[in-house]
């Protein structure tokens, strides 16, 4: 079935006839209702924690791309411990995205994640300073801090990294007295013009209500 993520993307591909892709609305239609039907079950899930509104960046490599790993044992995780340990940021954001998640045959350990995305991030990763942000947007392995998740996602989207731009959108709309709807639209336009699934949406949502942006229906 695939992930709700995906399967939104596919959806707004068909929609407005993005990458190649045909527009065609019953294809459209079909992808949404898949993805709504995935979304229900992850969120009905007994691991469904809440509902995030950013997410930690989502894993590039195949799904096989872990097979026969043996977690912390394993040469590639060792290699890449050894690379963070000389202060490579890439290999920093490489660990702890897998500690995040408990990837790779590694366990779980969102303390060891924040340790790590936090070297990346003060290293100028961008992704990593945009996983560090969703951290403390939500507290996992650190204390919730929204003023610090809301700078560690301007930076990283004000040097283009557009899940950032999203987040930090996101969190311009979220009640809170500071809120900017003016401003929000133009980040969370600026990720939907990098074709991302959940900037288009949001940055639809805004024409739609007229927020921010002058209403427009079309």
């Amino acid at each position: 079935r695939g992930s709700d993520y995906g399967l939104l993307a596919l959806a707004n591909r068909h929609r407005f006839g993005i990458g190649g892709a045909e527009a065609l609305c019953p294809v459209a239609a079909l992808y949404y209702k898949l993805a709504a039907e995935q979304a229900v079950l992850e969120i009905n899930s007994p691991d469904a924690a809440q509902i995030e509104f950013v997410r930690l960046s989502v894993e590039t490599e195949k799904s096989s791309a872990f097979n026969g790993h043996r977690g912390e044992d394993d040469e590639v995780v060792k290699y890449h411990q050894q690379l963070a340990d000389a202060g490579n940021s890439n290999a920093q954001a490489w660990l702890g995205h897998r500690y995040y998640w408990g990837a790779g045959g590694v366990p779980r350990d969102r303390q060891r994640a924040f340790n790590y995305l936090e070297r990346a991030a003060n290293a100028g990763n961008l992704e990593a300073q945009y996983n560090l942000g969703v951290m403390h947007a939500y507290g996992h392995g650190v204390e919730r801090d929204r003023e610090r998740s809301m700078e560690l996602f301007r930076r990283a989207a004000d040097s283009g990294f557009v899940a950032a731009q999203n987040g930090l959108a996101v969190s311009l709309t979220d009640g809170s007295k500071d809120n900017n709807f003016t401003e929000a639209f133009l980040y969370f336009d600026r990720s939907a013009q990098a074709n991302n699934a959940d900037g288009l949406y949001n940055a639809a949502l805004l024409l739609k209500d007229g927020k921010g942006v002058e209403r427009d229906d079309v």
